[in-house]
């Protein structure tokens, strides 16, 4: 692919990228041998370098897949080049189809390796797909061309090794013409998956809530289409997310529970979101968000400040109500940070009944998966604000006319806010 497209661009316009895994002895021999070739070519290079290694127990194939891929991508954008090639050939494209056929793929992995596609803003190109690796080598030998064998192909407990070893010389002499017309039904196989992303999208733009960047959806509209399209929609509200798409199994446990459950709510972790539903609302959040994790207890110190930062997001606001707690007492009071319980009590006016927390979330439809993510300051075991509901207005707090209000503001970025906004 090198030789080739610099005979056809020109060297001026060419970059060449090695990137080395540092997974064999022979590694730093290999970023030599394809500096020489571009020097060879008049082409610019550049070694790339792995600074991670796969996680015990991780692939270690799909690390350096993925890490390959993240390098090439950055080094593309950062030199501003118009693509970034890669040399997938025909032979690569049948052992991907094998593979995902086996792993009972649907149409996303049975479309294959795309001639053509755009990731995190690069245009990636792959112009060899068409065309056959006997063909590859027999213009490689007849031009004089020198390469390098990496040892782990020949590693046949990688699964597309031996499916390359063990599988595609069978299919050669059994069936040969099986790499030409896979790629033509591979084309036909992605566009029927493109036209199913495009229903699938139709059908979540019909069921998107605002704010949309949590994803938000009214899963009332999701549920009245048919069984095939709501898995269609979850799918693409996952990829839209940027998840790894869920085993069939797992698709249906959402689609039940997200979708169908009769339970006022349901939560499912997968790749690093939640994915939660309350009432009729659905909602896909980062799990390292600080938000949905339960607030843990805090002592704070009020030193006449208007706000406080939370750890737990958002910030405690302090400012001047007439009937607010009295200063002074509040200056010396020990707050303690924590969750509400459910059965502390709230006087939400002063001529009021106080009511138990338990039934302020119900009325508020606060999704339980939630409540202990909500901060609360207690005074000596007693509630004096919970959030989203504000201060306790009982007659028995130390006040004064020029008190103070405590109130917990969240921000617009908070999951929170959403979802009680959403639901109501």
């Amino acid at each position: 692919m090198l030789h080739e497209t610099t005979r056809l661009l020109g060297a001026d316009a060419v970059i060449a990228l090695h990137v080395n895994h540092g997974l064999q002895p022979q590694a730093d021999d290999w970023v030599e041998h394809c500096a020489h070739q571009a020097r060879q070519l008049g082409v610019a290079f550049q070694a790339l370098k792995a600074q991670s290694a796969a996680a015990p127990g991780d692939s270690i194939e799909a690390w350096a897949r993925d890490e390959r891929y993240r390098l090439l991508l950055d080094a593309t954008r950062t030199c501003g080049a118009a693509a970034l090639l890669t040399a997938h050939h025909a032979d690569d494209q049948v052992e991907t189809f094998l593979m995902a056929l086996a792993r009972g793929s649907g149409l996303d992995g049975l479309s294959g390796i795309a001639a053509s596609d755009l990731r995190q803003g690069v245009r990636l190109l792959r112009p060899l797909l068409s065309i056959d690796r006997l063909h590859l080598l027999r213009r490689a030998q007849s031009q004089g061309w020198q390469w390098i064998e990496d040892p782990s192909n020949a590693n046949e407990s990688f699964l597309r090794n031996a499916v390359r070893a063990q599988l595609m010389p069978v299919l050669r002499k059994v069936l040969p013409a099986v790499p030409v017309h896979l790629h033509d039904v591979m084309g036909q196989i992605s566009d029927w998956r493109e036209q199913a992303h495009e229903d699938a999208r139709r059908d979540l733009d019909a069921a998107r809530c605002e704010p949309r960047r949590w994803q938000a959806l009214d899963r009332r509209v999701l549920a009245g289409l048919s069984p095939g399209r709501q898995s269609l929609a979850l799918r693409e509200w996952l990829h839209e997310a940027g998840c790894q798409m869920p085993s069939r199994d797992r698709l249906e446990q959402m689609r039940r529970q997200l979708l169908l459950g009769q339970g006022a709510h349901a939560k499912i972790e997968h790749d690093g979101l939640q994915l939660m539903r309350h009432r009729h609302v659905l909602l896909a959040c980062p799990q390292s968000s600080k938000a949905l994790a339960a607030v843990q207890p805090t002592l704070l110190r009020w030193n006449g400040q208007s706000s406080l930062e939370l750890a737990c997001g958002g910030r405690m606001v302090f400012e001047p109500a007439v009937s607010g707690v009295s200063r002074s007492w509040l200056a010396q009071q020990s707050l303690l940070l924590a969750p509400a319980q459910a059965g502390a009590r709230l006087r939400m006016r002063v001529a009021g009944r106080s009511r138990s927390v338990k039934n302020l979330w119900q009325e508020a439809a606060i999704p339980v998966f939630l409540r202990d993510s909500l901060p609360a300051v207690w005074v000596e075991g007693r509630l004096l604000m919970a959030a989203p509901f504000g201060m306790d207005r009982s007659p028995d707090w130390p006040s004064e006319p020029d008190g103070i209000a405590l109130r917990w503001v969240p921000s617009d970025e908070d999951p929170r806010q959403a979802f009680n906004n959403l639901v109501k």
